[in-house]
């Protein structure tokens, strides 16, 4: 199926740059209210990664404003059992990547400024993706 949205081209780019030794799954499921966006594993370790997309940086930017409550709840629960979790928050092609804990960030209201001192690459954002999952050697 094509990808339609902007946030979906934003996803497919980031996956296009990862190893084929990373596994990646979409998890767009109207039966799977608050999973994040992604799954991804590799040989040392997996990461949920729940994206969020602007085409422009935009004068504000908070997390809070963007994630359901059903997303802050799994991603809650994810860290409080230890789940690796993190908001790509994509922004032209570079993003932020909160980690944890991600409930510091939900409500910081970002500037314009601090959005773009934040960011990285997109090929940067395949690196963060890649490195935790770890590939095979």
């Amino acid at each position: 199926m094509p990808v339609k949205t902007p946030e979906g081209k934003f996803i497919r780019r980031v996956n296009r740059l990862l190893p084929s030794d990373i596994y990646s799954e979409g998890m767009a499921n109207p039966y799977r209210g608050g999973t994040p966006d992604r799954y991804y594993e590799g040989s040392r370790n997996c990461l949920w990664a729940e994206y969020k997309y602007n085409k422009t940086v935009p004068a504000h930017w908070r997390a809070s404003d963007h994630i359901t409550s059903l997303q802050k709840m799994w991603i809650a629960r994810a860290q409080k059992n230890h789940i690796p979790v993190c908001i790509i928050a994509g922004f032209g092609s570079h993003a932020i990547v909160f980690v944890k804990p991600i409930q510091d960030y939900w409500d910081i209201s970002y500037t314009r400024e601090q959005v773009q001192e934040k960011m990285l690459p997109i090929d940067d954002v395949a690196a963060f993706i890649t490195t935790h999952c770890g590939v095979n050697e």
